[in-house]
């Protein structure tokens, strides 16, 4: 996946990209993989429906391969059995709607003016209107409250887990994407947590600034050749047209 993604893009400092790159495309597989099972897989009861019912953007062969090797095959239907139960065990959403915490996240430490607390983060995730009226959700805020009045050094992977368990692996809960148990335990606070998540943000969209601005001006000079491409053209075909002309001429 990398290599295809370095065919397009170029950047001078495009190795650290290649994490959060890999990552992105993983997610929108796995997110396209699953839309393609539900509205061309789950809704027919035999094969040959299945093979029939091919998207509109994917050849017959390539739509039989994903059937047979992937939505059919033994592993894929465990694994999507197992996801099914998880989600239907999930404690903390992270999504609001259709926004991801980290874009909550960013959107309150514009408006506070400094980074949300691990508590304010579940807030405006759960809340309706100006109070949260789902019964857990608005428990767990209150125990995450708590802890963090009679606890003020924890970092927030220690608030999280003292209300969630321990967070082992893949994403913290309450965070969103990008941050993962190792990249908060080296933190002090909550606050410090929180800091550490917006600037390694912050770099990132730096980043992608210089690499967008890089393209810009790619772009420019690309644009300007072809202009200049163009200029020439049209004067070749004026001093063409004239030849021919003066040509014309000469005969009559």
């Amino acid at each position: 996946m990398w290599a295809a993604a370095k065919e397009y893009f170029t950047h001078p400092q495009m190795e650290s990209f290649k994490r959060d790159v890999i990552n992105h495309m993983r997610g929108l597989w796995r997110t396209w993989r699953s839309k393609m099972n539900c509205e061309h897989v789950k809704n027919h009861d035999n094969l040959e429906d299945i093979l029939n019912d091919v998207p509109e953007f994917l050849i017959k062969e390539d739509w039989e391969w994903l059937v047979k090797e992937k939505f059919l095959c033994k592993e894929f239907k465990k694994m999507s059995k197992t996801n099914e139960e998880n989600r239907a065990l999930k404690t903390m959403n992270q999504h609001s709607g259709r926004r991801p915490v980290r874009q909550i996240a960013l959107d309150l430490e514009e408006k506070l003016g400094r980074p949300p607390t691990v508590a304010e983060l579940v807030f405006k995730t759960y809340k309706e209107g100006d109070m949260i009226k789902d019964d857990a959700a608005n428990e767990r805020h209150a125990k995450i409250l708590e802890i963090m009045e009679s606890n003020p050094d924890f970092t927030a992977l220690e608030v999280v887990e003292a209300i969630l368990g321990e967070q082992k692996r893949g994403h913290v809960i309450c965070f969103g994407g990008g941050l993962r148990p190792k990249d908060l335990k080296s933190s002090t606070s909550t606050k410090d947590a929180t800091d550490a998540n917006l600037e390694a943000q912050l770099r990132r969209s730096d980043e992608e600034k210089e690499a967008l601005h890089q393209s810009v001006i790619e772009l420019k000079g690309t644009v300007s050749e072809q202009a200049e491409e163009m200029a020439t053209m049209k004067a070749e075909m004026k001093k063409l047209q004239e030849m021919f002309a003066s040509s014309q001429n000469r005969q009559h």
